[in-house]
């Protein structure tokens, strides 16, 4: 295991990846679909500056490693693995009416679980960490070592 990752850091890529999704949601019925694959996959993509990371955390150098693989990198399988609970809210909010009601309120219950859970874990490892066996750590952790 690695240092714990700067909380505010964390919740600020958060934010940003969470304010990219909310603009692609715009775009009627394909938009909410799109923000929500880019959610599942954000940690697998492999483009650029986005090299196994999600934009926010390639803008607030933090970096997803995956224990038990000879490159600790993540790929879109662990991004599946560590991000299918975050999509739950915006699949559920697909459903008319209803849909947009439970999905907002599985998804406020998503988000206060897995914060509370980095913020308690001493290595800040939130439940998809734990189902994807990854934790995020600074950029300059995976340096040092």
């Amino acid at each position: 295991m690695y240092p714990k990752a700067d909380l505010i850091r964390r919740f600020v890529a958060y934010l940003i990846d969470s304010v990219l999704v909310a603009i692609l949601s715009i775009i009627p019925v394909l938009g909410p679909i799109v923000g929500a694959t880019y959610i599942l996959l954000r940690d697998g993509f492999d483009f650029g500056f986005m090299r196994y990371k999600s934009l926010g955390k390639s803008i607030m150098k933090l970096e997803v490693v995956a224990f038990g693989k000879e490159n600790k990198q993540s790929d879109f399988n662990i991004s599946l693995n560590r991000n299918w609970v975050l999509t739950l809210a915006p699949v559920i909010s697909i459903v008319p009416v209803i849909g947009t009601a439970i999905g907002v309120f599985v998804g406020v219950i998503v988000v206060l679980t897995e914060g509370i859970k980095i913020i308690i874990d001493s290595n800040g490892r939130r439940f998809g960490d734990g189902f994807a066996n990854t934790q995020v750590v600074l950029a300059s952790a995976l340096a040092e070592k």
